[in-house]
């Protein structure tokens, strides 16, 4: 039987065809799977990141809550710079938890200004 190479084309094509995507498709499989079995997945999907920085909860929209904050988080804030920072973390050692967001007036370096200014990047205390 004498083959052209038109035909020889023809009948190699759909089996290479054929392997080649049975190659990606398991390749997808496979990578669906694993991130359904990561635990850390839901951080990947829209409106449920966790933020791993202290610039992340700026970045990501999240709010701060003052009372668990640590002082690298509290330093991410605007207009809080380490000094302030390190005096609000004293502050609630010293005192125990914020009541609410008002509170933060009683620390030194943060006047009325400096809350409202802050204000929309914290948690409201209940």
């Amino acid at each position: 039987m004498h083959y052209t190479m038109r035909s020889y084309l023809k009948k190699i094509i759909g089996p290479v065809f054929f392997v080649i995507l049975v190659v990606v498709c398991s390749y997808a499989w496979n990578t669906c799977r694993d991130r359904a079995a990561d635990p850390n997945a839901k951080k990947f999907s829209q409106g449920n990141q966790i933020p791993k920085t202290p610039q992340d909860y700026i970045l990501l929209g999240q709010k701060i809550d003052i009372n668990t904050a640590s002082l690298d988080i509290i330093e991410t804030l605007p207009h809080i710079g380490p000094v302030t920072a390190k005096s609000i973390v004293e502050y609630r050692r010293v005192h125990g938890k914020f009541r609410n967001v008002n509170d933060l007036t009683n620390v030194k370096g943060i006047g009325q200004k400096t809350l409202e200014k802050i204000r929309p990047y914290l948690l409201e205390i209940k």
